[in-house]
C-alpha cells in the first residue's frame, strides 16, 4: 500500500511539473488536463481469469508543437472478480504511465478531428482483496491508438485503446475530455 501511495505522489508531482511548465504558454494552449473513463480487460501470471471492469482516471500533458505531446496518465479500476485456482478473488487495478504522443490532423475528413498514437512506459498494480493473496505490480512498454475531436479552441474529446504488455496484460478503451490552457 505504501508503494502505491509513493507512485501516486510521484505521478501527481510530475503532473504538477508539466502544468507548471505549460502555464507560461497560456495563449497557445500548450498544456492540458483531463478526465477519462472506460472499460478495462486484464490478466496476469497469477490470475488469468479476471472479469472486465470499469476504469476512471485523470491525465495531463504538454504540447511541444502541434503534433508531439508528453502525456502523463493515472487511472484506477472499480473492484472486480477473478478466478485463481478455483478460488474467487476480488481485485482492483491501478495504472500509471508517461507517454510520448503524436497527433495527426485529419482535416480531409472532419474539421477538428485528429488521429493519435502514443508509446511510453507504464505500470500496473493489482491489489487482491480476498484469500490473503499478495498484491503485485509491474512496469512495461505501453502504447495506444485513438481519435480526438477539438470541440472548441480549449476543449477536446478523445477515445483511445491502450495496452500494457508485461506480467500484467492490461487493455483499456476510454473516453476522455480535456481542457487546454
Amino acid at each position: 500500500m505504501l508503494q502505491k501511495q509513493t507512485i501516486a505522489r510521484k505521478m501527481l508531482l510530475l503532473c504538477i511539473t508539466v502544468v507548471g511548465f505549460s502555464a507560461s504558454a497560456h495563449a497557445s494552449n500548450q498544456g492540458y488536463i483531463g478526465i477519462k473513463g472506460g472499460l478495462l480487460s486484464a490478466s496476469s501470471n497469477q490470475s488469468s481469469d479476471m472479469d472486465n471492469t470499469f476504469i476512471y482516471g485523470a491525465y495531463a500533458g504538454y504540447h511541444f508543437n502541434d503534433k508531439l505531446t508528453l502525456e502523463l496518465d493515472y487511472s484506477q479500476s472499480t473492484k472486480a472478480d477473478s478466478n485463481n485456482n478455483q478460488n474467487r478473488d476480488e481485485y482492483q487495478i491501478t495504472n500509471y504511465g508517461a507517454y510520448l504522443a503524436y497527433r495527426h490532423p485529419m482535416e480531409s475528413t472532419s474539421k477538428g478531428m485528429y488521429a493519435k498514437a502514443k508509446l511510453g512506459v507504464a505500470g500496473a498494480e493489482i491489489d487482491n482483496k480476498v484469500n490473503n493473496l499478495q498484491s503485485f505490480d509491474d512496469v512495461g512498454i505501453a502504447g495506444g491508438l485513438g481519435l480526438g475531436w477539438q470541440l472548441k479552441s480549449n476543449l477536446a474529446l478523445e477515445t483511445e485503446f491502450n495496452m500494457l504488455s508485461s506480467d500484467i496484460d492490461d487493455k483499456t478503451i476510454t473516453l476522455g475530455l480535456h481542457f487546454q490552457f
